[in-house]
């Protein structure tokens, strides 16, 4: 059995329908192939700007040196992996800025458990 870590943050606004959010810690399969539309979606301007500007200045310092696209490919390839591998870091970065807060960390099999376990402690802790 794999286990996985998720985050558990608390939502600032008391109002909002979504109370509580859960973060994988994991690869982003999908920032792979789209690395910059990932974050708009999420409205993580910081993050999506900070990608372009380096994917931008880099293609252009490396086309200013040589004229082969082989080079081009190899630094967008790594930007890409690395980028993925941290975006879970990222994303935790753009949540707390936005004022959620860290509520926990748990170790279960998947989200669905994950969540039950939490909602299971957080219910007798209320109580």
């Amino acid at each position: 059995m794999q286990v996985k870590t998720f985050t558990v943050y608390q939502n600032p606004n008391p109002t909002s329908k979504n109370e509580f959010i859960f973060v994988g810690e994991r690869f982003a399969w999908f920032a792979l192939f789209f690395p910059i539309i990932v974050p708009l979606i999420k409205g993580f301007w910081i993050t999506s700007i900070s990608l372009s500007l380096l994917l931008f200045l880099g293609t252009i310092i490396l086309k200013s040196f040589n004229n082969e696209n082989i080079y081009l490919i190899f630094f967008w390839v790594v930007v890409q992996i690395v980028y993925c591998f941290e975006y879970s870091d990222l994303y935790h970065f753009e949540i707390l800025r936005k004022g959620w807060k860290m509520i926990t960390t748990i170790q279960e099999k998947n989200i669905v458990t994950a969540e039950k376990k939490f909602f299971e402690i957080y219910v007798s802790e209320k109580k």
